[in-house]
């Protein structure tokens, strides 16, 4: 192989600064979340309060998921992480990120200049994962647990993006556990994407005092990212 290993220290530094950029507007806006009846001059109302929430988790996933595949696509090319831990190579190192790219989807064509690649659940990775690096490792380390919090993230964003049938149903199912709430359950009236991630945490995380689903979301992706790339 030709040079030295793509880093991937660049790909987490490059995550980090987008989730800070994402959480700073959401400390900005938090503030208008809540209702008030007393000030009716506030610059903001709730609903777009809850609206540019959404659209700061619709930019924190969307840089998470590619912070993911850049990390696979280099791991393929024999890079290390931050830390100097390489995963074990099932084959010989890719010697190009676009070489990797069509090793990884059997594309022989394929260019992610004009293509895009990307699981469609963590469990579909790691069967990737499982043939290209011993044991899958890092990405089979993320548990199950966590594999599912990150399927709710995934449906999330996508009820942000799209106004599919498909995804309102995969938002209404992912967003009932939120609530603890049973399946099939009725949602609360104006639980949407924005409503959901500024509630207060009660379910599927570990409590802490007055966060808000996107923060526990957001604090999950950069625990993950701790783990796929050390």
């Amino acid at each position: 192989m030709a040079g030295r290993p793509p880093r991937i220290e660049t790909d987490r530094r490059s995550f980090d600064a987008a989730r800070l950029s994402s959480d700073n507007l959401v400390t900005a806006v938090r503030p208008y979340l809540t209702i008030s009846y007393v000030d009716r001059t506030q610059p903001l109302r709730r609903k777009q309060a809850e609206r540019i929430l959404s659209y700061s988790f619709m930019t924190l996933m969307g840089s998470w998921e590619e912070f993911v595949q850049l990390t696979y696509l280099k791991y393929l090319a024999g890079a290390a992480s931050p830390a100097g831990t390489r995963p074990t190579l099932t084959a010989t190192p890719q010697a190009t990120l676009l070489d990797a790219a069509r090793f990884l989807t059997g594309r022989p064509l394929f260019n992610p200049s004009h293509h895009y690649h990307m699981w469609p659940t963590w469990n579909k990775l790691v069967n990737d994962a499982n043939g290209h690096f011993q044991s899958g490792i890092p990405f089979s380390s993320v548990s199950q647990s966590d594999r599912a919090l990150l399927g709710y993230a995934q449906a999330i964003r996508n009820r942000v993006a799209h106004r599919s049938k498909k995804c309102i149903t995969h938002f209404l199912a992912s967003a009932r556990p939120h609530l603890g709430l049973p399946p099939n359950a009725a949602l609360p009236q104006g639980m949407d994407a924005g409503r959901l991630l500024s509630t207060a945490v009660t379910h599927l995380f570990p409590a802490r005092p007055s966060q808000i689903y996107y923060e526990a979301y957001s604090d999950l992706l950069y625990r993950l990212s701790r783990i796929i790339a050390p």
